[in-house]
């Protein structure tokens, strides 16, 4: 049994992977720090039989389809308009590997969208931005954050290459709001190990009080590594966190914090 086509003109077709890549116009890889997508290009279904047989047939117009793997193997399907387009801006965003792991923990159409996003805001310069969608963070540092669905937020850089870089996805609650000043956070309630994001534990807590969390970390031989992008939203006090390791557990971290 060959390869299964949705969509498309190929609907409901089947044909061997190795005919495929013989007879198919172009392989289209595209690679990334996301993974890679392929597609092929088909040449019009009326000519298909007559190239398996080796005869001469006309190879255009093209017809692409992206090959996907899904839990009965895999199978090539037509894509949405503007497919192709958008596999090539997501192959060239770099992806930090704790958004990797922010990602990995998220559903697939919620992944996908926010993907999209992002990726999307490589079309144009950061100047050009929509400033209801991105707000930059760091005076210093070209560092922005992007409002994505599911009140979730997208921290993101340019490098000095031109390329744009996803280094994190936080949970809106887990960033400081309106004029409340982490010092105040500090003083009147005791610091808390949030257990909510997406990429496991965490402490969120001003940048000049990192040194001596980890203190009392490494005193304790806890697991965990610091997010060097700072935040400011809206003036408040920089903002840093710390992510404790996968095997940590939380409730002794903060007994640890609560006994300092």
């Amino acid at each position: 049994m060959g390869i299964k086509f949705v969509g498309g003109p190929y609907d409901g077709k089947e044909a061997e992977q190795t005919d495929v890549l013989l007879h198919a116009t172009t392989l289209l890889p595209f690679k990334g720090d996301l993974g890679e997508r392929l597609f092929v290009l088909m040449p019009p279904p009326e000519s298909w039989d007559r190239l398996l047989r080796g005869e001469s047939a006309e190879t255009t117009p093209m017809y692409p389809y992206e090959q996907v793997v899904t839990q009965d193997g895999l199978r090539f399907e037509w894509p949405a308009d503007g497919a192709l387009d958008q596999a090539l801006w997501e192959s060239r965003l770099k992806v930090h590997q704790r958004a990797r792991t922010a990602l990995s923990t998220l559903a697939t159409d919620l992944r996908s969208s926010i993907i999209r996003v992002v990726a999307a805001l490589q079309r144009v310069p950061p100047e050009k931005w929509s400033k209801e969608q991105t707000t930059r963070i760091t005076d210093d540092k070209p560092v922005y954050l992007v409002h994505l669905p599911g009140a979730l937020r997208a921290v993101v850089r340019t490098l000095d290459t031109g390329e744009l870089e996803l280094l994190n996805i936080v949970r809106e609650d887990m960033l400081p709001q309106g004029s409340v000043s982490m010092s105040d956070v500090i003083t009147r309630e005791p610091i808390r190990v949030s257990t909510h994001t997406t990429a496991g534990s965490s402490i969120m807590l001003p940048a000049d009080q990192v040194d001596r969390v980890r203190q009392i970390l490494d005193q304790h031989s806890i697991s965990y590594w610091v997010d060097h992008t700072i935040i400011s939203v809206d003036g408040n006090p920089p903002t840093a966190w710390i992510y404790l390791g996968r095997r940590t557990d939380p409730n002794q971290v903060q007994l640890l914090l609560d006994a300092t």
